[in-house]
């Protein structure tokens, strides 16, 4: 039976991707991948499985569940919970991951630190730490002053282990002034606490758009999640950027197929509420996708989808429904019921581009993705870069 659409997931390009990010990066710096929220719907089993294959050492995730997931999985890698972590037990799977010294904690606070002490006196092994730092976000970790302090604490605590100093820029994508600002929050506290900071730790101050503006802020390592799928160079806003940006390429493709085609006279409304009112004497064809799948509600209207072989534009007429769409085939008379249909592109150039789509629903690519339902069929390939053979990983 063939599945309503498919969201593709390149591996091969994800592994391009990697080391595009590697080659540009301060030396000595590494990557962090952030695989959270499911690696931004993609699935971070897969992904995180092949980062580790490929050398990642080091995955961030948010809370312990996810972390959970990924333990199950065996992944080869070390794993950064960001979420506030206040209790663990023998019994949980991450215990061995704990004791071992694979799983790393973020404290945000005295209290969340004094937390995580007593997971390690009850196991008798110290726990990893990585001390967040506000800098400007004002979400989560503590005030500079705090941080130096507590930091200035640690070698005096026998069951914590300082292995990571961060914080996370707010603006990196349009202030370089703001981010600038933040830097130097950051590093005052690294300068002033240098005698407690070992070079084992991972001092890490960049995400994507930080990571693409100067090396200066590339520090001992880089926490890459949308950079890593091929995004966020599109968003940045002014210079300074680095003087040879990463050759990333978007690694998701999201297709369909037709269902039903049909002919409406001119004059004819379309969809719910009849927001959309057809020209000319129109072929329509439906998509057995909706806002249940993720595609935005806000995309009715103003999208277009890239019908068969020849990638042909057809444009999203009327309301975007739970399960199905309606595109006009008016102009492409080879179009009929199996055709296939794109409806996010991996070619950045697209109208139908993933950053582009984000911007007509007034949305940002980490939205988009992360709505990508669980419904559609993901389907793992790789492609090799030199020859553009397509390999098929997984079907999920």
């Amino acid at each position: 039976m063939t599945p309503p659409s498919c969201i593709e997931i390149d591996l091969g390009q994800l592994d391009a991707n990697l080391s595009a990010w590697q080659s540009v990066l301060a030396d000595g710096s590494q990557v962090c991948a952030v695989v959270k929220a499911d690696a931004y719907g993609l699935g971070a089993v897969p992904v995180a499985q092949r980062l580790a294959s490929h050398g990642v050492k080091l995955l961030a995730v948010y809370n312990m569940n996810q972390a959970t997931q990924l333990a199950q999985a065996g992944v080869n890698a070390d794993l950064l919970v960001l979420m506030p972590v206040d209790t663990l037990d023998r019994t949980d799977v991450l215990y061995r991951w704990a004791v071992s010294g694979r799983l790393h904690m973020t404290v945000h606070n005295a209290d969340q630190l004094g937390a995580i002490e007593s997971i390690g006196l009850k196991f008798g092994s110290p726990m990893p730490v990585h001390i967040e730092i506000d800098t400007g976000m004002s979400r989560t970790g503590m005030s500079p002053e705090e941080a130096e302090q507590l930091i200035k604490s640690l070698p005096s605590r026998r069951y914590v282990r300082l292995a990571g100093v961060f914080t996370h820029p707010a603006r990196a994508d349009d202030s370089v002034v703001f981010t600038e600002r933040q830097y130097d929050q950051f590093d005052r506290v690294i300068r002033n606490c240098r005698e407690v900071i070992k070079p084992n730790v991972l001092i890490h101050f960049a995400n994507t758009h930080a990571a693409a503006r100067e090396t200066r802020y590339h520090s001992s390592m880089v926490r890459l999640g949308l950079g890593l799928f091929g995004y966020g160079l599109e968003d940045l806003v002014g210079p300074p950027v680095l003087s040879t940006l990463p050759a990333i390429e978007p690694i998701v493709r999201w297709t369909s197929h037709i269902v039903h085609e049909h002919d409406v006279p001119a004059n004819v409304p379309v969809g719910y509420h009849g927001k959309y009112l057809t020209r000319r004497p129109t072929r329509l064809g439906v998509v057995p996708v909706g806002h249940a799948d993720g595609y935005p509600l806000a995309l009715g209207d103003k999208a277009v989808v890239r019908v068969g072989e020849s990638l042909a534009e057809a444009p999203v007429r009327g309301q975007i429904n739970m399960d199905q769409i309606s595109i006009d085939l008016s102009q492409i008379p080879e179009a009929r019921i199996g055709s296939p249909v794109e409806l996010i592109a991996s070619d950045a150039a697209a109208p139908n581009a993933l950053p582009k789509l984000a911007k007509l629903a007034q949305s940002s690519v980490y939205e988009l993705l992360c709505r990508l339902s669980s419904r559609n069929q993901r389907r793992y390939t790789t492609t090799d870069l030199a020859t553009g053979r397509v390999g098929h990983v997984a079907t999920v």
